[in-house]
């Protein structure tokens, strides 16, 4: 897979950087998949299911090879898993389940 090297983006608004995190992500998702066979994602903290969501739905579900995805992430919520506190139910939630 081809290095990428790092770089500040600033977008003027949340659409916008929704929409280029998901580009972003789909291009990582797609050379890894041909480059390994699969992609695999780890989840942090903060609203990133929520943006990506955006991954669900036209144009870019159907680009997407999910069965090719790894999707993991770490919990610093101490709160059950169905709480809309906890990071497993926003990633559920917002992106995984769909």
């Amino acid at each position: 897979m081809e290095k990428i090297k790092p770089e500040l983006r600033i977008f003027e608004s949340s659409e916008e950087l929704s929409s280029n995190l998901a580009d972003y992500v789909l291009q990582v998702a797609e050379s890894a998949v041909k480059e390994r066979g699969s992609f695999s994602l780890v989840l942090s903290g903060g609203d990133i299911p929520i943006r990506l969501g955006k991954l669900s739905k036209a144009p870019y579900v159907r680009l997407v090879e999910w069965s090719k995805w790894h999707v993991f992430w770490a919990e610093e919520n101490v709160v059950p898993k169905r709480h809309p506190d906890s990071y497993y139910w926003q990633a559920m939630q917002w992106f995984i389940s769909k």
